[in-house]
């Protein structure tokens, strides 16, 4: 989810550029200064409300994930987007395409290769983080790396230690998985870079 947000946020900022360009950047790089521990114990003053659905839930989790993580993300979509020749998008809507249809024929999957490295490292994060999180979880919401602090404290060392391998078979198993669609989508933007040009 945070790579889509991520890419789609880039691509309203560099080929859309609204007037508001600067205060969306801004926004989008500040978590970046904001440590992990401010940001969860910021999300509880802010969303510690019962009219807020999503607090007491993973969602609350996977939004401030998203949002810790952000800064990386929209750079590196931004780096990405400019590669891409904006020769190809006014093509794409001189031949009638909407600002949708050309975001996912042909924006999309010159980026996808962005995509999935993005992807490879908000998954990442979400294993492993820990500081952001720490104060969001709940009785309902489970959360391998704090669950992992919780078994070391009540001297469960050997649980804690086999969870942490866990996690680690998981994190690799998951970028080999990752690392081969790469290499397969990279072959296929490589040839439609080519057919476009």
């Amino acid at each position: 989810m945070g790579s889509f947000i991520t890419l789609v946020a880039a691509y309203a900022m560099e080929t859309r550029k609204p007037y508001f360009k600067q205060v969306m950047y801004f926004f989008s790089v500040m978590p970046a200064a904001i440590p992990g521990l401010v940001m969860g114990l910021g999300y509880i003053l802010a969303f510690n409300k019962p009219y807020y659905w999503f607090y007491g839930t993973p969602w609350i989790i996977i939004i401030n994930i998203v949002i810790c993580n952000f800064t990386l993300g929209i750079l590196s979509s931004i780096s990405n987007l400019k590669n891409i020749d904006p020769s190809i998008e006014e093509a794409s809507i001189s031949l009638g395409g909407d600002t949708l249809s050309t975001f996912f024929k042909i924006i999309f999957p010159l980026s996808r290769v962005a995509f999935i490295q993005n992807f490879t490292y908000f998954f990442m994060r979400s294993m492993t983080t820990i500081s952001a999180v720490i104060f969001l979880v709940s009785a309902s919401v489970h959360l391998a790396a704090i669950e992992i602090i919780m078994l070391d404290n009540d001297g469960w060392t050997a649980s804690a230690n086999a969870m942490c391998t866990c996690i680690i078979a998981i994190v690799f198993i998951m970028l080999g998985i990752l690392h081969l669609i790469n290499k397969k989508f990279g072959k296929r933007e490589t040839m439609l870079e080519n057919a476009i040009h």
